[in-house]
């Protein structure tokens, strides 16, 4: 493969050499499954997933009976939202959540409404804010789950979870928080924020894919069905054959992150910083999202006049996107981004929309080589009067 400069860290990122090292051997060799324990290779693979069960929990400071492993984030989602409504529609069919949340939150929420739930989505302000004021007034006596993510995977918009945790705490709601993209910049102490549900993910912080983890606070006692039924693992929450080499990773990913977020935070964030100051002195350029309250590696900005599908093809060995991951399959459709609509964007707005996501492994060379690979061909594109209408 061609020389290229990754800037694409929120669909996923590269693995850590060290996670892959510590997974190796549960490749290879130590195969067996966690679930015979009365066998040698069961009872090594069993300990080896307890012991990425405790770096998990040391991650966000929470007690290992707390933390369930799923194959990925949008399954943490699906078992939080489907399993928690299953559990407690006795209680209330009402659900809130944001308009600015994943696709594995409002898809299930509209799955949900098919079977009587009511659905409130909060609005959000152009920065990609809710107002805690409207929340507060969407709560009612049959609320049951308020789901809003930490910080979004398209503008980096951090949320007050822990003020919203509080809320609904005070009123005896449950709350569901999407940290996905979180683990490995932003402090999640599970003790402090008090949410319910914490949703993890092993490929945004350096970990293999095909392996999450749902936080599921112990006092809170919350009840939920289910979505996998069979041999009973995972507290009977999540049943299957454990991915241990995945789970392995994503314990060492998470380590890693305990010894090396604050550091990574204030590099990565000083890198997006040039960038974005850079970039920004060629005019006619938005940033979206908040300014200052985001993901240390976040930059999404709209380019007046410049497709960015043209942009993309342009710049071969320069890899970024124009949206999140999971909305793919809809921008070749047609559509555009349900988040950048949310913050008032229109259509064409969005088609002149990218998002660069910086990571551990970017370099300060290869940031500004993205500069000068950026400027160089908007400058032609509005050289050559190639601009959109």
């Amino acid at each position: 493969m061609d020389k290229f400069i990754y800037l694409d860290n929120h669909a996923t990122t590269k693995i850590d050499e060290r996670v892959l090292e510590l997974m190796m051997p549960f490749l290879k060799d130590n195969y067996g499954n966690p679930s015979n324990r009365d066998s040698r290779f069961g009872r090594i693979a069993f300990e080896a997933v307890e012991i990425a069960r405790q770096k998990v929990a040391k991650l966000i400071n929470a007690q290992i009976e707390e933390i369930i492993f799923t194959s990925c984030a949008t399954e943490s989602n699906n078992l939080v939202l489907k399993g928690f409504a299953e559990n407690n529609f006795k209680k209330g069919k009402h659900i809130v959540t944001v308009a600015t949340e994943h696709s594995s939150i409002l898809e299930v929420c509209k799955k949900l409404e098919s079977f009587g739930f009511e659905i409130t989505i909060l609005n959000v302000d152009k920065f990609g804010r809710i107002s805690i004021e409207e929340l507060v007034s969407s709560l009612r006596k049959d609320t049951i789950l308020v789901s809003v993510m930490m910080a979004n995977n398209e503008i980096g918009t951090i949320h007050p979870i822990k003020k919203i945790a509080k809320i609904c705490r005070d009123k005896n709601i449950a709350f569901h928080t999407d940290a996905s993209q979180c683990g490995a910049y932003l402090e999640i102490n599970s003790k402090i924020i008090d949410a319910t549900f914490i949703t993890l993910s092993s490929h945004k912080m350096y970990g293999p894919k095909g392996v999450g983890a749902l936080f599921v606070n112990k006092n809170h006692s919350p009840k939920i069905n289910s979505q996998i039924d069979g041999g009973g693992q995972e507290n009977k929450m999540r049943s299957g054959t454990l991915n241990v080499p995945a789970i392995v990773g994503f314990g060492k990913a998470c380590e890693i992150a305990i010894n090396e977020q604050q550091s990574d935070f204030e590099r990565i964030s000083n890198l997006r910083n040039q960038m974005q100051n850079e970039l920004l002195k060629l005019g006619e350029i938005t940033i979206n999202g908040e300014i200052e309250n985001r993901l240390p590696n976040n930059l999404n900005i709209s380019i007046e006049g410049i497709q960015n599908t043209t942009l993309l093809k342009n710049v071969k060995n320069l890899v970024f996107s124009t949206n999140s991951a999971c909305l793919s399959t809809d921008i070749s459709m047609g559509k555009f981004s349900h988040i950048l609509r949310a913050i008032g964007l229109n259509e064409t707005e969005a088609k002149s929309t990218i998002r660069f996501g910086l990571g551990r492994f970017t370099t300060k060379e290869e940031i500004f080589e993205a500069i000068e690979i950026l400027k160089t061909e908007i400058n032609n594109i509005r050289k050559n009067n190639l601009v959109i209408n």
